[in-house]
């Protein structure tokens, strides 16, 4: 940090004595102001250049603020996608009783679409948008001892812009009316955002590296605050391209969701375990 704090100094004292230079010529009948100023404004450009370089390598909060404003400014896309994992004890027709009750307009208030469905499986859409499949497995087929429901939404692109409301509006209303309709003893949300540019979480943790050299990297965050067991952690794990959440509620997955694709810097308190 003292590199930075050198800088700023520095560049003070360079704008102190420009401006004094400007203001003796502005005072000196005769003399041209414009090549002072053009001088001044040519070494102060690189000057600042240096110190955003500095405090973006050297504070990560002003690193991912200014990461958010471009990305919101360029709109940039990202890549989702989602899995969420139910256990319980479900009732027979359980895939059925929630095609006919569960997916209407007048329930989700989207146009819903029912591609296929059997007594097992079902495959629908939401808003035109959200491609989902659900896969109902019985205990007794598989020795387990609770029933699986598995939803899969599929890949879908979108712009930064977007995704908060998509996540707040849609995605998380959407899940919470779920876990009312299934009623599961455990719950467990999957979702990987891939960054289609540049992944800003992995520049954080290679800063200093030459990243031609690191073929695979993965950094692991566990948050406590959330969880609800030693086994069963919310937690994030940072890859190269992409980020992947893991959650037991809507409610923490939206949480660490907002934290780590919105940017925001807060990020929870966690255990990180990595390898390049």
């Amino acid at each position: 940090m003292w590199k930075v704090w050198s800088l700023v100094v520095i560049a003070v004292v360079y704008v102190l004595t420009a401006i004094y230079s400007i203001r003796n010529v502005l005072a000196s009948p005769g003399v041209p102001a414009l090549p002072t100023i053009v001088g001044f404004l040519t070494g102060l450009v690189p000057l600042l250049i240096s110190l955003q370089s500095l405090l973006l390598r050297n504070n990560v909060r002003i690193f991912f603020m200014w990461t958010r404003f471009i990305n919101q400014f360029k709109n940039t896309p990202t890549r989702w996608n989602l899995i969420v994992r139910y256990d319980g004890i479900f009732e027979d027709g359980v895939v059925e009783k929630f095609v006919r009750g569960f997916l209407t307009e007048s329930n989700l208030r989207y146009p819903t679409k029912i591609h296929h469905t059997t007594n097992q499986s079902a495959h629908f859409s939401i808003d035109n948008s959200l491609n989902f499949f659900l896969e109902f497995d019985r205990r007794h087929i598989f020795g387990e001892e609770q029933d699986v429901i598995t939803l899969k939404l599929s890949d879908f692109e979108i712009g930064c812009r977007q995704s908060e409301g998509k996540l707040r509006r849609q995605l998380v209303p959407l899940f919470t009316q779920m876990e009312q309709f299934f009623k599961p003893e455990h719950i467990s949300y999957t979702m990987s955002i891939y960054f289609l540019s540049r992944n800003p979480f992995y520049g954080v943790y290679l800063d200093h590296l030459d990243q031609r050299s690191v073929e695979d990297f993965s950094v692991q965050l566990i948050r406590d605050d959330f969880s609800v067991s030693h086994i069963r952690q919310d937690r994030v794990a940072i890859h190269k391209e992409n980020v992947t959440i893991t959650a037991q509620s809507s409610n923490s997955l939206q949480d660490l969701a907002e934290d780590f694709l919105f940017l925001s810097g807060d990020f929870p308190k966690a255990q990180a375990t990595g390898r390049g």
